[in-house]
């Protein structure tokens, strides 16, 4: 967590994300960016790369990723199969330098981060959604936190 001490001086193009009051929904269109890799094993991001990604169900995760089971503080998000073959498609996703890095949906107008890039099979991997930290799970962490290290 930063601290920013004053957020009318960073304008309205960057004010930071809201916390989200409740999980995630699945079938969500969301955000991702980093400066990571651009391709499994591949060199880092010499600008900031962004992508649109779906938010899958638990049971769709399990089933296609190989992850096994997914507890609450895990969800996945990709590439839905949009060439029908039965496989999410692959192509986009997080890669190595991204992990941390924030996944933000809008919700009633306002911009959310709901999740935090964790781990994945390679990057971008056909029928290998990613799989991401959920916020919400750990919001009364980052409350007790933010409020413990108040100015």
């Amino acid at each position: 967590m930063i601290e920013v001490p004053n957020l009318s001086d960073a304008g309205a193009k960057h004010v930071p994300p809201c916390l989200p009051a409740e999980h995630i929904q699945s079938h969500k269109k969301c955000y991702t960016a980093g400066w990571g890799t651009t391709s499994y094993g591949g060199s880092t991001a010499h600008k900031l790369q962004a992508v649109g990604l779906w938010i899958f169900d638990r049971d769709y995760c399990e089933d296609t990723n190989n992850a096994g089971d997914l507890d609450d503080s895990m969800f996945c998000a990709g590439v839905p199969d949009f060439n029908g073959d039965g496989q999410t498609d692959g192509g986009k996703d997080a890669c190595q330098g991204d992990s941390g890095g924030p996944l933000v949906c809008e919700n009633e107008g306002q911009v959310v981060l709901y999740g935090v890039v964790s781990w994945g099979y390679g990057c971008a991997a056909k029928n290998n959604p990613g799989v991401w930290g959920t916020v919400s799970y750990a919001i009364d962490w980052i409350m007790d936190t933010m409020n413990a290290n108040a100015s």
